[in-house]
């Protein structure tokens, strides 16, 4: 991504999906496998050096992983990944009744990846704070990508925000995260928004308001 081989919309998408079902795989192993350390640095493309070869994800380096029987209990994150590793897992963030053997800890690392392939820029701790988080992501992937479908932005948006939530448990499961960002795939492929999701009528009012700004209540959350 920084030495711009993969300048595509639809290969950044990609990129994010196969890393999503890696880390999927591994949860839904019967040991449960956490990686808890994800972050572009341990994310590889095999054999790919050119924007029109085959994207092939591997995630490596579980030197920080969880799985089930095994002994260590929390993981604590240094300065340089605080970007990409959840607030548990962070000396400021930790709290005592919260655990780091959580799937969401590998939500929240996994959403700050999507936010780094779409972006070009690594979080900075607590990003997820700042304010207009949301909404200056949506400014910045609408500036970087031309996307024919104005909610489609704010769709992405919204799915990193959510899988990056403060608190653990209101933070999207992984397998939503992957449909969300499958469902995007399909729409840039087909170049149409299926008339059945609720994207279609956000889609309308996103066009209908023009750039004013529109509330969306989905799964309980504004």
């Amino acid at each position: 991504i920084r030495k711009g081989l993969i300048p595509r919309f639809e290969k950044r998408i990609e990129v994010i999906i196969q890393v999503a079902e890696i880390v999927l795989k591994a949860h839904q192993l019967e040991e449960i496998v956490l990686h808890r350390d994800l972050k572009p640095e341990n994310v590889i493309l095999e054999n790919y050096y050119y924007d029109n070869e085959d994207i092939i994800v591997k995630v490596f380096d579980f030197d920080l992983s969880w799985h089930k029987g095994a002994m260590e209990m929390s993981v604590v994150h240094g300065a340089r990944a605080q970007g990409y590793a959840a607030p548990e897992q962070t000396a400021i963030g930790k709290k005592d009744d919260i655990t780091t053997r959580h799937t969401a800890v590998d939500a929240y690392g996994l959403g700050m990846v999507g936010y780094y392939a779409l972006l070009d820029e690594d979080p900075k701790p607590n990003q997820h704070l700042f304010p207009n988080y949301q909404e200056e992501m949506k400014c910045k992937i609408e500036n970087r990508f031309k996307i024919n479908w104005k909610a489609v932005r704010r769709f992405l948006a919204r799915t990193i925000e959510y899988a990056t939530k403060d608190k653990q448990n209101e933070r999207i499961p992984i397998d939503n995260f992957l449909e969300s960002f499958i469902l995007v795939r399909d729409i840039v492929n087909r170049n149409e928004i299926p008339c059945t999701h609720p994207l279609f009528l956000e889609e309308i009012a996103s066009r209908l308001v023009e750039n004013q700004a529109y509330e969306v209540k989905d799964f309980g959350r504004d």
